[in-house]
């Protein structure tokens, strides 16, 4: 069940939702995402962070992890030298 879906069954006021699992610090980047439209994530937090937009299925993260693990570089190093963050954008769907 979606997130959405719950909120449209219930007709609660302030309904409380508990989010097992899930880093306090990753949802709160979600939500800056959401109203700023980018945030910058440390390189060793982006797959969890990036597997946490999908569980919650946020628009323009939830299907970018498998995209951006292709980018990663390869044990040879072809792909280069990576930055120490990463910044999101709604662009991310250009991959």
């Amino acid at each position: 069940m979606a997130l959405q879906d719950i909120f449209d069954d219930h007709d609660t006021p302030h309904p409380i939702i508990i989010l097992n699992n899930m880093n306090h610090v990753h949802v709160r980047s979600l939500l800056e995402f959401m109203y700023k439209g980018e945030i910058k994530v440390i390189e060793s937090e982006l797959e969890c962070f990036l597997q946490t937009a999908e569980v919650l299925q946020v628009k323009g993260l939830c299907n970018i992890r498998n995209k951006e693990m292709k980018r990663l570089p390869t044990d040879d190093g072809e792909s280069g030298p990576r930055p120490k963050q990463k910044k999101l954008n709604e662009e991310v769907n250009k991959f």
